[in-house]
């Protein structure tokens, strides 16, 4: 059995202006902090040069090295070498159950941390192909995701995958994604 590879990601929420809020977005809670539906997720599309996940919708977020203090330092200098968004600017309300990955061996940790207005960020060349603003409540619409088969192992499994703009978000980062819309009230 292949040792497990500790990783962190941050699920970054970006909160709209006050100016910009309707009265038709629910308002949802999470961590029992209000948020409007018209909050925005942001995804990551990883290059085909990285070493894992080429080409994969992802959440910020990576394997935790030997200098970082806790997964959630390593939730957040990942974040900030990835796209550039400064840990000063979120706000971590919580976090999830580990999940493991199928295919490679880590074991992630989401970190959910809210940030205000839509500061700039700067995407690793190296890292980053594309990022993507989901709004929260194309995520919560089924009609938005689809359960598919997917076999590994010599086993079937169901999973379900979530599309935007013709983009694909499955596997872990559609499990954790799951897990967190499951835990919205």
């Amino acid at each position: 059995m292949t040792d497990v590879i500790p990783a962190a990601v941050l699920i970054p929420i970006f909160l709209p202006e006050p100016s910009t809020e309707s009265h038709q977005n629910r308002q949802l809670h999470i961590f029992s902090r209000p948020v409007s539906s018209n909050a925005e997720i942001l995804f990551t599309v990883r290059t085909d040069t990285v070493e894992h996940h080429k080409g994969q919708i992802s959440f910020p977020g990576g394997k935790r090295d030997d200098t970082d203090a806790s997964l959630l330092e390593t939730a957040l200098r990942e974040t900030e070498e990835e796209i550039g968004l400064s840990r000063e600017n979120v706000e971590i309300i919580g976090e999830l159950s580990d999940t493991p990955t199928v295919r490679t061996s880590f074991l992630i940790r989401p970190f959910v941390g809210l940030v205000r207005g839509r500061p700039a960020l700067s995407p690793s060349e190296i890292e980053i192909a594309e990022t993507l603003f989901v709004p929260l409540a194309h995520l919560l619409d089924e009609a938005n995701s689809t359960l598919e088969t997917y076999e590994y192992g010599g086993s079937r499994y169901r999973i379900k995958a979530y599309h935007y703009q013709g983009h694909r978000i499955w596997g872990a980062t559609a499990r954790i994604l799951q897990v967190f819309l499951g835990g919205l009230s």
